[in-house]
């Protein structure tokens, strides 16, 4: 049985696994550039994560002819730690979500790099699922919990990109941010809470388990770019944008690679230029 946890493990990098906690991150080295993994309200991933964060980072640092220690890891399941570390040590790549990206744009001077490739052609969506028969609408879901990880994303984003401004979801349901969405959907199939907000990755491991079948979608949103890799424009990052782009795009065609690529539950990048994501932006700032 294919495991939420597990997926949401893919969703970083979107994605990815290191230190253990939002509250702890590598002290980068002065010379070294930093590979920041931002997985809100992901796991605490313990040692098994460091050893996959390190596993990839290794990688990355030998494909891209770097000389080891080269590149620093760092993983956080919260915005302000995350936030903090690029500010004190900006010549950074971040693997992290849309939300972050469009949260975090303009005060870390992002630039996205790359999708995650996925079953929608690198795009997502979040559902909405309640227990089959339950409810019909978001109408019918006003004051009843919401529960999922992907509300420990900027509430901006949540309401004006998901939810596409069509209601605030502070305002509308009963929030509750989690990140064990198997718990929650277990809790969901025995009617103890109302509904579950998932992602694309976490929605398409759902179809695969014998509970879907007694859950129903009752919202999905509009299609958005599946953002994986991105980077704080900085002489050092743009210097080595294009050699750690290209060697990441080929990351998981490679037999080490593929290794890599598979312990996080991906197949690949594809690249991506920030117009194509100008539109999202827009909505994201209100100005479409």
């Amino acid at each position: 049985m294919a495991s939420l946890r597990s997926s949401l493990m893919a969703t970083v990098l979107v994605s990815a696994a290191l230190l253990a906690s939002g509250a702890h991150a590598a002290e980068k080295k002065e010379d070294s550039l930093g590979v920041v993994i931002v997985f809100l309200g992901g796991p605490d991933t313990g040692g098994e994560g460091k050893g996959l964060i390190d596993q990839l980072v290794a990688e990355l640092a030998t494909a891209t002819g770097l000389e080891p220690g080269a590149l620093e890891g760092s993983y956080f399941t919260e915005n302000a730690p995350a936030v903090a570390q690029l500010s004190a040590n900006p010549d950074s790549f971040v693997l992290g979500s849309l939300g972050f990206f469009l949260s975090q744009r303009q005060s870390a001077k992002l630039v996205p790099l790359a999708r995650l490739k996925s079953t929608l052609n690198g795009t997502e969506q979040f559902h909405i699922l309640v227990k089959k028969g339950r409810y019909k609408s978001l109408d019918e879901l006003k004051g009843k919990q919401l529960w999922g990880s992907p509300l420990y994303e900027d509430p901006k984003f949540i309401d004006r990109v998901v939810f596409s401004g069509k209601l605030e979801a502070a305002k509308h349901f009963d929030l509750k941010p989690t990140s064990r969405p198997l718990s929650a959907v277990r809790k969901l199939q025995k009617e103890k809470i109302d509904a579950v907000l998932l992602n694309t990755v976490q929605h398409e491991s759902l179809r695969r388990m014998p509970l879907f079948d007694e859950l129903e979608q009752v919202f999905v949103s509009e299609p958005m770019p599946s953002l994986g890799l991105m980077m704080v424009d900085t002489p050092r990052t743009r210097a080595m944008r294009q050699k750690l782009v290209t060697t990441l795009l080929g990351l998981c065609g490679t037999p080490q690679g593929k290794s890599v690529c598979r312990n996080f539950g991906i197949t690949g990048f594809d690249p991506i230029e920030e117009a194509a994501l100008q539109p999202v932006i827009e909505q994201f700032e209100g100005t479409k």
